[in-house]
C-alpha cells in the first residue's frame, strides 16, 4: 500500500481532496441553513397580502438521513483535524466513523457490492487512523481523500440502485439464472 501512495502525484491528489471537501462542505452547510431568499421576502408579502405568511416547511429527516449527517460531521471532523494538525482529532472522528460502520442504520441495502463498499471504507478510515497516530500528515491525508472517495462512489452505488428500483443480487445468482434458462428443453 505504500508502494501505491508513493507512485501518486501528491499535489494533484491534495488539490482534488480539498476540492472535494470543500464541495460536500457547501453542499452540507448549505443544506442545514433555511431558504434565506424565501425568508427575507415573507414581511413583503405579509404587509401586500394582509395575511399571515405561512410556516416554512421543516423538512423531516429519516433515521438513515440523520446517521448520515452524523457521517457527515466526522468527516468535517477529519477534515479540520488534517487542517490544524491536530491527529487527536482525527483518531477520534475515525473511532466513531469505524463504530458507525458497524451499526444496523449502516446498511441500506443488502449484498455482496453493497458489502465491498462497506469493506473498502473501513480499510480506509482504518488507515486513515494509522496514519494520523503516527502523525503522518501526507499519508493521513491521502487516506481521507480514498475513504472521501470510497464514500462517493458507494452513495452512487446506492442511489442507481434505489433509483432503478434493483435488488442487488451475487454474482452466482446470474450464473445459476443463465444456466437455468439454457438448459430448458
Amino acid at each position: 500500500m505504500t508502494d501505491y501512495f508513493r507512485r501518486l502525484n501528491t499535489p494533484r491528489l491534495l488539490t482534488v481532496a480539498l476540492t472535494l471537501s470543500a464541495v460536500f462542505g457547501t453542499a452540507w452547510v448549505l443544506s442545514s441553513q433555511p431558504d434565506q431568499v424565501s425568508h427575507a421576502a415573507e414581511p413583503a408579502v405579509q404587509k401586500d397580502a394582509g395575511k399571515k405568511a405561512a410556516k416554512p416547511n421543516i423538512r423531516k429527516m429519516t433515521p438513515v438521513q440523520v446517521f448520515m449527517r452524523a457521517k457527515l460531521e466526522d468527516n468535517t471532523k477529519i477534515l479540520e483535524g488534517l487542517m490544524t494538525n491536530q491527529f487527536d482529532q482525527i483518531v477520534e472522528a475515525a473511532d466513531h466513523l469505524l463504530l458507525m460502520s458497524t451499526a444496523t442504520e449502516w446498511h441500506v441495502i443488502q449484498g455482496p457490492i453493497y458489502k465491498q463498499h462497506s469493506t473498502e471504507f473501513r480499510r480506509a478510515v482504518e488507515r486513515l487512523k494509522i496514519d494520523a497516530q503516527k502523525k503522518n500528515l501526507d499519508a493521513a491525508t491521502l487516506a481521507y481523500m480514498h475513504m472521501t472517495m470510497t464514500c462517493v462512489s458507494c452513495h452512487k452505488f446506492v442511489r442507481g440502485t434505489q433509483l432503478a428500483g434493483k435488488v442487488e443480487m451475487p454474482p452466482h445468482s446470474l450464473v445459476s439464472m443463465t444456466s437455468n434458462q439454457t438448459q430448458s428443453p
